[in-house]
């Protein structure tokens, strides 16, 4: 960049691919219910910039109609998740909260994202029973929902995953976890970046058992799938990278383990504010196998 002017280098692809068209689908799908400020809201905060989702997002909350009780809720719901990926998990509970008392139909959709999300609180704040209750309550709309959203109750058996693993119930964890890449194999397309979210639930659960080559197998495939369909930046891409640095250093790979610590590092010191505990926690991981490297 120079004088306020930018140069963008592109890789110009093919529309006819049948991958991209596939993808790019889907993505219109998911952000197609809205339009213009919200639908750049929307995507905002599916790329991970947070800080400018909030504040378009608290425009919304002050300009939309009071009397539309269901969209104020959802941009409730939207504060909230943002709120949590800058772990302000008090505040992201106030919204969720708040969403939930404006909802009319509580065996809606949109109800059973706001039960996941603040399971999602709870279990970042140690509450693991009462997370895995809203993933369960979460869960039960979504599969009595006509038609069902496949995607959604994938995710809800990753979710309740999760909540098994941290409770060192491993059998009942792995059983989730399949449950859910066995739905996403039938329904999502072969590169969205939901299947790297379930080579993490695996991965993760190997790195629990010890069965570091396993885990790195699966992060490795994970960062494959979020590389081919994320923006570069993204926090996910971070998340793969110190995934695949701490199996690494566990396998006494140092050299490895270094160079994906500084690639985490630097994604997060682009994306994050610097007080979001992610940031924090890659900056620690780094210095540590910097040490073990000049050791």
């Amino acid at each position: 960049m120079d004088n306020g002017l930018w140069e963008i280098s592109m890789i110009l692809t093919c529309d006819t691919d049948p991958q991209l068209m596939q993808l790019t689908d889907y993505m219109k799908a998911t952000v197609g219910e809205f339009t213009g400020v919200p639908k750049l809201a929307q995507l905002l905060a599916r790329m991970g910039a947070w800080d400018t989702g909030t504040e378009i997002y608290e425009i919304l909350l002050a300009t939309t109609d009071k009397s539309n009780v269901d969209e104020i809720a959802h941009i409730q719901n939207q504060l909230g998740y943002l709120a949590w990926q800058k772990n302000e998990l008090d505040l992201a509970l106030t919204y969720y909260e708040q969403s939930l008392s404006n909802r009319t139909n509580r065996q809606s959709s949109r109800v059973a994202l706001t039960y996941r999300n603040i399971g999602l609180v709870l279990r970042d704040k140690g509450e693991h029973d009462k997370a895995l209750e809203y993933y369960q309550d979460a869960l039960a709309i979504d599969l009595g929902a006509d038609p069902p959203n496949q995607e959604q109750i994938a995710y809800g058996y990753h979710q309740i995953g999760v909540i098994y693993q941290i409770q060192g119930l491993f059998n009942e964890a792995q059983e989730s976890y399949d449950r859910a890449l066995e739905i996403r194999l039938k329904h999502l397309p072969s590169n969205h970046p939901h299947f790297g979210t379930g080579y993490v639930d695996i991965g993760g659960l190997s790195f629990a058992r010890q069965c570091f080559s396993e885990a790195l197998t699966s992060y490795k495939l994970c960062f494959t799938i979020y590389e081919n369909s994320l923006p570069p930046y993204h926090h996910n891409i971070a998340v793969a990278h110190y995934n695949i640095s701490v199996t690494h250093s566990k396998l006494e790979q140092h050299v490895e383990a270094f160079e994906h610590a500084k690639q985490a590092l630097d994604i997060a010191l682009l994306t994050m504010s610097p007080k979001q505990l992610q940031l924090q926690l890659y900056r620690k991981h780094f210095d540590s196998m910097k040490t073990k490297l000049e050791n």
